[in-house]
C-alpha cells in the first residue's frame, strides 16, 4: 500500500499522543497545585476562618481555581497579614479586566497566571491598587493596540510618580502613588501593577547587584502580542525596549525577572522556590557566557548538591547575585556577562573558591577542601559596555513625547502643590518645630497631622515623630501611631530617654510593614510574667518555623506571626522584639549580626532560640583609618566591610549603607574569624580589593588601609577654562568664583532623570569632606533639560560652593570640551579640570559612588 494512504492515520495518532500529553502535562500542574493548596491549608489553619471561609460564598469554578492557585503559592506573610475577602477582591477585578480588554483572551494560559494574575509584583505592601487603577485606566487606552497600551499606561504612572530614594522597605502601590515617590523597585512595582490592572501581562526586571557600580537597579518587561519588551518604570520613552539603564546594563551580571509559581518558560531558572522562580533574561540585555561550574572533593569525585555562589564586587562585599546547587555530575552552571566573579562553594563539611573571569574557559573546576585564608589583594573587572538594544527614533517623535512628559510633570506638580504648606500648618497647630515631618510625609500629612493633634500634650510626640524611618511618615495611619504611643508611655519612667525612645517608643523594628501591633500583644500576654525569657519560652512552644514558606525577602507582621503562630526566622526575631517593646522591655535586633536582644540590669542581652554557642563571647570593634590625609571619610558598605566565618561561608555585618567610620557605636560582635575587604573602585571601572583576615578574642580596633593604583595621573582631555569663567561669572565681571590653585567639578545634569538625581545624592554624601576643600563644583543643566519639577531645595546637603547655570547651547560644544577616552556622549557628564582646563577626571552615564571618586581627584 502507498506510504500516502497512511499519512491521515498517522497524522490522528500523532494528534492524540500530542493531546495526550497535554491532558498529563494539565493534569499533572492541576494535581500539583491541590496538593499545594491543601498543603497551604494546613499550614495556615490557625487563620483558616480569615482565609478559607470565602470559598464558602457564592463563588465561581474559575474564581474558585484562580483562588486556590494564587494560594498555593503565597508567602506566609500573605497568609498572615491579609484574608480571603482581599484575595477574592483581587481575582473578581482580574477576570473583569480580562474580560473588558480586547486582548484579555489572546493571552496564553500560563502567561496570564504568572504575569497578570499575582497580587504581588515582589516584596510590596499589598493593597486594592488593581481595582483602583484599572478603573483609572480602562478608558484612557480605549481603542490602543496592546503595544501603545503599555506606553501610555507608562506615561500614566509618570504623572503620579518620580524618582525619590528611599528605604528598602517597598511601599504599597496606593502609598507610592499617594506620596508621589518611589526608588526604582517602587517605581516598577507600580508600573507592574498598573500594567496588570489592564491585563498587560508585565514583570519586575532587576538586577540584583551593578557590575560597574555599586547599587542596583529595577525595571519593568511588558509582554504585547507574544512579545516581551523593556521599559523604564514612571519613565515613558517614545518606544519599547529603550531606556537610560540601557547602556548600564549591557554591563550587567546578572537580570533576573521573578515568575509567580512555578514557570515553564524557555529561560534559565537561577532560583526555584516553594512560591517562585527567579528567571535569567540577561542575555536580552547583555552579551553573555553560559559558564560551567564543576565542583569535586580532594580526591576529584563529584559534589552533588553543593552550594555554589556566583559572587559579584559591589558595596564593599563579595555579593551572591544567585545561588544553586550542583547536579548528580557536580555541575552548576550561570548564564552572565563577560567580567569577574568570585565563585564561592560549600556544602556541610567543606568550602573552595576562585576568582573567574567570565568567558576563559568552559567549565571551571572548584576544589572542596577547606584553604586556608591569606591576606589577599585582587584586581577585579566589569564586562564593557555595548551597543546591544540600540534604539535610533525620530527627533520629531523624541520632541513630541518630552512635550508631553512636562504636561505630565505639570500634572503631578499640581498635585504636590495640594500638600499643607508650612505656614498654614504652623497656623493649624502652632508647632513650627515639628513642620519638618509634614514636609517629609507628603501626600500622607493628613494622617501625621492628625496624629500630632491628638497627641499635641505629649512630651514624647517629636521623639516618635524623629525615631520612625521617613517612609513611615509616608505611609503610616494615625490610629497606627496613636496607639503605639498610648501603649508605650505607659513605661516612659522605667528607663533613660534614650534606651525608652529608641528601644520602646519606635514602632519600627527592621523593614516590616508598620502596623498596630503594640496594643495587641500587650494584651495577648496580659496575664502572662513580663520578662523576656517568657516570651522567647513562649514563642519556641508557640510559633513553628518554617523558613521555606516564607520565600520573599519581607517579614511577616508582628500581629500576623501571633495569628499565624507559623513564621520565618527573621519574622520570628522580630515578633520577639516587637513584643518585649509592647510590654515594655527594651529591643533591638543588634547592629551587624541582627541578633535579637533585650535590655536588662544595664546590660544588652543576646536571645538565641536554637540555643546558645558552646563558646560565645562579645567583643567591642571599631575601625580608624591608618593613612594619614585620606581624601574622604571612610563608610562601611562603600569602602569597606567586615564578615564572620561561619557555616562554611562569610556573612556580611549589617551595619547599614554608607555610614561614616565616626558614626559606628555600640558595634559588638562574637569571637570568630573575620575578613575584612578594603576597596577602591577606579573610574575605569576596575576595582582594587584586599582581603585581610582576622581572629577576634578580645576588644579590638581594626586599622583600615585602602589600596591604591600606582599611575600617574593622565589628562583626559581639555576644557576652555576661560569659557567656564565666562560662563559663571559672565561677559563684563571682574571677579573669579573659581580658586585657580584649585581643581572645578563640572557636572552636566538632566535634573529629572535618575541617573542625575543620583549624582545630586552622591555629592551630598561628600559634602562635609568636599567643603575641606577649595574646590567648586559647576553644575550645567541644558536648556533644553529644564525641568518644572527640579527644585534645589531638595538637595539641602549639596556643598557650599555648589553653582547652578542653565546654558541654552551644548554644553560640550559651549565650553570647547575634547574628551580623549571613548566617548557615549550620555548624561549625566561628570568632570574635574585643573586650572590649566585640563580633564584629569571624566565619568558618563548612570554610576553610583561619583562622590567618592571626586574627592580622590580634589
Amino acid at each position: 500500500m502507498n506510504i500516502k494512504t497512511y499519512i491521515p492515520l498517522i497524522i490522528i495518532v500523532l494528534f492524540l499522543n500530542s493531546c495526550n500529553e497535554d491532558i498529563k502535562q494539565y493534569s499533572a500542574n492541576n494535581n500539583s497545585t491541590t496538593n499545594k493548596f491543601l498543603a497551604v491549608k494546613q499550614l495556615a489553619k490557625n487563620r483558616e476562618k480569615e482565609l478559607f471561609d470565602v470559598f464558602n460564598q457564592n463563588i465561581s469554578t474559575e474564581e474558585s481555581k484562580l483562588l486556590k492557585y494564587l494560594y498555593s503559592y503565597m508567602p506566609l506573610s500573605d497568609l498572615a497579614d491579609y484574608d480571603g475577602e482581599f484575595y477574592l477582591k483581587h481575582i473578581r477585578i482580574t477576570l473583569k479586566s480580562k474580560n473588558y480588554m480586547p486582548w484579555g483572551k489572546s493571552i496564553p494560559e500560563s502567561t496570564f497566571k504568572h504575569f497578570v494574575l499575582p497580587h504581588r509584583v515582589n516584596n510590596e505592601n499589598l493593597d486594592t491598587a488593581r481595582i483602583a487603577f484599572f478603573n483609572e485606566l480602562k478608558d484612557r487606552i480605549k481603542g490602543l493596540s496592546m503595544y501603545d497600551a503599555a506606553l501610555e499606561v507608562n506615561h500614566w504612572c509618570h504623572e503620579h510618580v518620580e524618582y525619590h530614594p528611599a528605604d528598602i522597605r517597598t511601599s504599597s502601590p496606593l502609598a507610592t502613588m499617594r506620596t508621589a515617590y518611589g526608588r526604582c523597585g517602587e517605581e516598577s512595582t507600580f508600573a507592574v501593577a498598573a500594567l496588570r490592572s489592564v491585563c498587560i501581562p508585565a514583570r519586575q526586571v532587576y538586577t540584583p547587584r551593578w557590575a560597574h557600580s555599586d547599587d542596583n537597579h529595577a525595571w519593568v518587561e511588558v509582554w504585547a502580542d507574544g512579545k516581551w519588551y523593556f521599559m523604564g518604570a514612571c519613565e515613558p520613552l517614545p518606544a519599547l525596549n529603550m531606556g537610560w539603564f540601557r547602556n548600564a546594563a549591557t554591563r550587567a551580571m546578572l537580570v533576573h525577572a521573578r515568575a509567580y509559581g512555578k514557570y515553564n518558560g524557555k529561560e534559565e531558572v537561577n532560583i526555584s522556590t516553594s512560591q517562585y522562580e527567579d528567571i535569567n533574561v540577561t542575555d536580552r540585555y547583555a552579551n553573555t557566557f553560559k559558564q560551567y561550574i564543576k565542583v569535586v572533593d580532594n580526591n576529584g569525585n563529584v559534589v552533588p548538591k553543593a552550594t555554589v555562589e556566583y559572587q559579584l564586587y559591589n558595596y564593599a562585599e563579595f555579593y551572591p547575585i544567585t545561588k544553586k546547587r550542583t547536579d548528580k555530575n557536580g555541575i552548576s552552571f550561570l548564564t552572565t556577562g563577560f567580567g569577574d566573579l568570585i565563585i564561592w562553594c560549600y556544602n556541610s563539611d567543606n568550602y573552595g573558591f576562585k576568582k573567574v573571569t567570565i568567558g576563559k574557559n568552559d567549565t571551571i573546576t572548584i576544589t572542596l577542601a577547606s584553604p586556608k585564608f591569606k591576606n589577599t589583594h585582587w584586581e577585579l573587572f566589569p564586562p564593557d559596555a555595548s551597543d546591544k538594544n540600540s534604539n535610533s527614533i525620530n527627533k520629531e517623535v523624541i520632541a513630541r513625547n518630552k512635550k508631553k512628559l512636562q504636561y505630565e510633570d505639570s500634572i503631578r506638580n499640581i498635585y504636590v502643590s495640594s500638600f499643607i504648606g508650612e505656614e498654614e500648618f504652623i497656623n493649624k497647630t502652632q508647632k513650627p518645630n515639628l513642620w519638618k515631618y509634614i514636609k517629609a510625609s507628603r501626600g500622607n500629612y493628613d494622617e501625621i497631622i492628625s496624629f500630632i493633634e491628638k497627641n499635641k500634650d505629649s512630651k514624647w510626640l517629636e521623639a516618635m515623630l524623629s525615631v520612625i524611618a521617613e517612609k513611615d511618615l509616608r505611609d503610616t495611619k494615625e490610629y497606627i501611631l496613636s496607639n503605639h504611643l498610648k501603649n508605650s508611655i505607659k513605661f516612659e519612667n522605667k528607663y533613660s530617654s534614650k534606651i525608652f525612645t529608641k528601644y520602646i517608643l519606635n514602632p519600627r523594628v527592621a523593614n516590616e510593614m508598620m502596623l498596630d501591633y503594640s496594643s495587641y500583644l500587650s494584651e495577648q500576654f496580659e496575664s502572662e510574667s513580663r520578662n523576656a525569657m517568657h516570651i522567647v519560652e513562649w514563642i519556641k512552644q508557640n510559633i513553628n518555623i518554617n523558613n521555606e514558606a516564607q520565600a520573599y525577602t519581607l517579614p511577616i507582621t508582628p500581629k500576623g506571626v501571633y495569628k499565624l503562630r507559623v513564621s520565618d526566622c527573621k519574622s520570628r526575631d522580630i515578633f520577639f522584639v516587637a513584643t518585649c517593646r509592647s510590654l515594655g522591655i527594651p529591643a533591638r535586633l543588634s547592629a551587624g549580626t541582627l541578633i535579637p536582644q533585650y535590655f536588662e540590669n544595664g546590660e544588652w542581652n543576646d536571645v538565641f532560640f536554637e540555643g546558645k554557642p558552646k563558646e560565645y563571647n562579645k567583643f567591642s570593634v571599631s575601625f580608624v583609618a591608618l593613612e594619614n590625609n585620606l581624601k574622604f571619610t571612610p563608610q562601611y558598605y562603600h569602602h569597606f566591610t567586615l564578615a564572620r566565618f561561619e557555616n562554611n561561608r562569610f556573612n556580611t555585618l549589617e551595619l547599614g549603607e554608607y555610614v561614616d567610620i565616626d558614626k559606628i557605636e555600640d558595634f559588638q560582635v562574637r569571637n570568630g574569624f573575620y575578613q575584612l575587604i578594603t576597596s577602591n573602585r577606579l573610574s575605569t571601572g576596575k576595582i582594587l580589593v584586599d582581603m585581610k583576615y582576622l581572629t577576634i578574642t578580645k576588644d579590638t580596633i581594626i586599622g583600615l588601609i585602602f589600596p591604591k593604583e600606582n599611575k600617574s595621573e593622565k589628562i583626559l582631555g581639555t576644557l576652555s577654562y576661560s569659557k567656564l569663567l565666562t560662563l559663571i561669572d559672565g561677559e563684563n565681571s571682574k571677579s573669579c568664583s573659581l580658586d585657580k590653585q584649585s581643581n572645578t567639578v563640572v557636572i552636566i545634569i538632566q535634573p529629572d532623570k535618575e541617573p542625575s538625581k543620583h549624582i545630586l545624592n552622591d555629592i551630598q554624601l561628600i559634602k562635609k569632606d568636599f567643603d575641606k576643600t577649595n574646590s567648586k563644583i559647576v553644575f550645567i543643566i541644558p536648556k533644553e533639560d529644564e525641568s518644572a519639577t527640579f527644585d534645589i531645595n531638595n538637595y539641602p546637603n549639596l556643598p557650599s560652593s555648589s553653582i547652578f547655570r542653565i546654558v541654552n547651547n551644548s554644553p560640550t560644544v559651549l565650553l570647547d570640551i575634547k574628551i580623549k577616552t571613548k566617548e557615549s556622549n550620555l548624561l549625566p557628564k561628570v568632570m574635574v579640570i585643573n586650572p590649566k582646563g585640563e580633564i584629569i577626571y571624566h565619568s558618563e552615564g548612570y554610576k553610583i559612588g561619583v562622590g567618592n571618586e571626586l574627592l580622590k581627584k580634589i
